[in-house]
């Protein structure tokens, strides 16, 4: 009706578009902005942040943070209530698109019901915690080529995650993330599977917390089960770091579940506060992905989503919050599933390299070779921070995925002491002499370094 808007944005208490930026859904109302006065009435529309780093303002030029894209507009259904659709990414890897009703106050159609005002629905209950696994997918979503739906049945087309906790005989609570795909008939190679889950996130931002993953991958000739940390960079992309074996990993093909166990000491070594009995994650999600073979991928929303809940409150509750919560008690651990038939021979992959990071070629000096079984040797020096390592064995080797980059890991004697956990991560660029390769190690949690050849080769073979 004449003089009545509504009004919808994106909001921050930031004084500029930052990194440091949380951002929620707002939404304003004028009855009279053909006046020379106007008056608005301000609210939240959503009840959680949405968002949290900077928001690209460049469309599809620079490298700020897209992940909110242009899905965000504002409609009005026959009574002129406003139906708001933004995007989300606060619990999940890209934004996702979700919709909010107005349930009560000014129509935007002056006769509407007679008075002007939406008629008022009540607010449905919050939803009780799933019983089942907190993470639901769509059936029959995988897709090739990041284009084509595999209509069918298929190892990496998810159907859910959960995630529990088991307590082993000697001591250890062990964090557990299964995840359920249509058929796991036959193992293929050269596929992973990873389920994320983020501790001691303020304002159920999993991107705010402290990110990690459980892994299943057949790139190498054997299985192996990993876990690591992930990071949310400022041009929305994640940085995925392997730190080590999981304590266990199985597939069973009878159920067709993908299992990873990690035991909380491992993860509280990367913990900005310590993970105990209590401790809520959220940012429960995962993804499927093969590593050079057709471009197999599946992602799962942030949670089961609840349908018809209203949305309410600043910070708590909301679509795609799902958690997980450590209990006091943990089940013990039940015995592992007959291990099913070996998956298909992936390819035979290697990278070798050595040389220097620092300004005249002596300094920061590395010799490394490693391959996917996994197996491998390093050697590094950084006489400045007095860091002299050598490696012990190889535990994991994860080929390129989609560069020609390739990451490793296990554990080392540093300055002559043994059993120090080390990652490697080796990119080979260009051909020799154009210092183009990098190389980037850490050591524990305590040392890292990286930076682009100033000496020396990295050569990725595969055959």
């Amino acid at each position: 009706s004449a003089g009545r808007v509504d009004v919808v944005w994106y909001g921050t208490t930031e004084a500029t578009n930052n990194d440091n930026a949380d951002w929620n859904v707002f939404f304003a109302q004028s009855l009279n902005a053909t006046d020379a006065s106007p008056t608005f009435r301000q609210v939240k529309a959503s009840d959680h942040f949405i968002h949290a780093g900077n928001v690209s303002e460049g469309g599809l030029t620079g490298a700020a943070n897209r992940n909110l894209l242009d899905y965000f507009q504002v409609a009005l259904d026959p009574q002129g209530a406003a139906f708001v659709a933004f995007t989300d990414d606060h619990n999940d890897f890209d934004g996702h698109t979700y919709v909010t009703r107005q349930l009560d106050g000014p129509s935007a159609f002056a006769n509407a019901n007679g008075n002007g005002m939406v008629v008022p629905v009540a607010p449905s209950p919050p939803p009780p915690a799933p019983a089942g696994p907190q993470v639901t997918d769509f059936n029959h979503d995988a897709v090739a080529g990041l284009l084509a739906t595999i209509p069918t049945d298929h190892p990496l087309d998810i159907r859910s995650i959960q995630y529990g906790c088991e307590a082993a005989t000697d001591g250890r609570r062990l964090v557990t993330a299964t995840m359920r795909v249509s058929d796991l008939g036959s193992i293929p190679a050269a596929a992973n599977w990873r389920m994320n889950l983020t501790a001691n996130a303020p304002a159920s931002l999993a991107d705010r917390g402290d990110q990690f993953f459980l892994r299943a991958s057949t790139d190498t000739l054997t299985p192996t089960f990993t876990y690591g940390t992930t990071k949310r960079n400022s041009d929305g992309s994640l940085t995925n770091t392997t730190r080590g074996s999981a304590d266990a990993g199985f597939f069973d093909a009878t159920n067709k579940l993908v299992t990873v166990k990690v035991d909380v000491a491992k993860l509280n070594v990367f913990a900005s506060t310590p993970i105990a009995t209590g401790t809520a994650f959220i940012g429960l999600r995962g993804s499927t992905f093969t590593t050079g073979v057709n471009a197999i991928r599946d992602i799962t929303r942030g949670g089961s989503v609840p349908v018809g809940d209203a949305l309410q409150g600043d910070f708590s509750g909301g679509i795609g919050s799902t958690q997980f919560a450590l209990p006091a008690m943990c089940p013990p651990v039940p015995p592992p599933p007959p291990p099913p038939p070996p998956p298909g021979t992936p390819k035979n992959i290697s990278i070798t390299g050595g040389g220097s990071l620092g300004p005249n070629g002596k300094d920061d000096n590395f010799g490394f070779n490693a391959d996917n079984r996994p197996a491998g040797h390093v050697l590094y020096q950084d006489k400045a921070k007095g860091i002299d390592l050598v490696s012990m064995s190889v535990t994991f080797f994860e080929p390129p995925s989609g560069d020609n980059c390739a990451s490793f890991g296990g554990t080392a004697r540093l300055n002559g002491d043994p059993n120090h956990s080390f990652t490697v991560k080796a990119c080979d660029n260009a051909d020799p002499g154009q210092k183009k390769d990098t190389f980037e190690i850490s050591v524990d949690p305590t040392y890292s370094r990286s930076g682009t050849l100033t000496q020396g080769n990295i050569v990725l073979h595969e055959k």
